[in-house]
């Protein structure tokens, strides 16, 4: 009996072990390793670099050649003296031009090497302080003012400074020439060169770039000394325009003038220029005599707070 049970017991155990070995290996649980391992997608989204745009290049000035626009009282020789050439260079650089019958606001060119023209550049020592650009939606288009103060003894002319418009994506859409509302500059003062880019009505940033400036000799003839008397000033209500009356007095034993020109600049809280308007008058006005002007001037937005007001006077 005891060998009996011994035998079943036996008989039993095999036939577990047995059905053990013939399990399948996918039954039976594995150790992780990497031949088992199976790779699953993820929702984690793939990351594209920004493209990086490319650098705008802001025009540099050109040492050759130089514009010079005609002023009140200017003569070939005075401005060939002025920029360190010979009247022969001068007229050469300039066919066709008659020296007799020079005008105002016409444009010569000053030829390049001239010692003048290296010093009225962008690269000369002493160029004015400018200020960042403001520019605001006008009228179908972007006007756009910088200001420019002159820190220096001499007095500047033929300022002239380039602005450049960049869309949203830093690209160039528009680059012009803006101009003083004056043709001097004295030491000390400030005026704003303003341009207007029509048809340009989107959101823009906006740099400047100085592109000439002529230094005047101190006994330069062709301007004559002015001031404003009796001025008076009001701001409108709302802020966006103001009014401003005076008048123009030439000094006793002065030569006597022939143009004058009043520039109302209009400044915000903070100092900023925001507006500009320019009155015109040409006659003849003695020495120790008067001119009454009367003129308004806008902002480009911004409340004005004050206005300030520069005289220029040209036999």
């Amino acid at each position: 009996m005891d060998w009996m049970r011994l035998f079943r017991l036996l008989t039993v155990s095999l036939a577990f072990w047995g059905l053990m070995g013939c399990a399948s290996p996918t039954d039976a649980p594995q150790p992780a390793s990497p031949s088992n391992l199976r790779a699953y997608d993820t929702r984690t989204p793939a990351v594209t670099p920004s493209p990086t745009l490319p650098a705008t290049e802001i025009p540099s000035p050109s040492p050759t050649p130089v514009l010079y626009s005609i002023l009140g009282g200017d003569t070939i020789s005075a401005i060939a003296g002025r920029f360190g050439v010979s009247i022969e260079t001068l007229l050469a650089a300039n066919p066709g031009i008659a020296p007799e019958a020079l005008s105002i606001g016409q444009t010569i060119t000053i030829p390049s090497g001239a010692p003048g023209v290296v010093s009225g550049l962008l690269v000369t020592p002493a160029p004015p302080d400018m200020g960042p650009v403001f520019c605001q939606l006008s009228g179908g288009g972007t006007a756009c003012l910088v200001p420019v103060h002159n820190p220096y003894p001499e007095a500047l002319e033929n300022i002239k400074i380039q602005v450049t418009l960049f869309d949203g994506n830093g690209q160039s859409i528009g680059s012009q020439d803006a101009i003083l509302p004056c043709n001097r500059l004295l030491h000390g003062q400030a005026l704003p060169a303003a341009t207007f880019f029509s048809g340009i009505v989107a959101q823009t940033s906006a740099q400047a770039q100085l592109i000439d400036a002529v230094r005047l000799p101190s006994d330069d003839a062709r301007y004559l000394s002015a001031s404003i008397q009796n001025l008076a000033v009001s701001i409108d209500w709302n802020g966006q325009s103001a009014h401003a009356q005076g008048q123009v007095t030439l000094p006793d034993g002065s030569r006597p003038a022939a143009v004058l020109w009043v520039a109302a600049v209009a400044y915000d809280s903070a100092g900023n220029m925001i507006g500009y308007r320019r009155w015109e008058w040409s006659g003849t006005l003695q020495a120790g005599a008067s001119q009454p002007f009367e003129l308004s001037v806008y902002s480009l937005g911004p409340l004005i707070s004050r206005v300030d007001l520069l005289v220029e006077a040209r036999p």
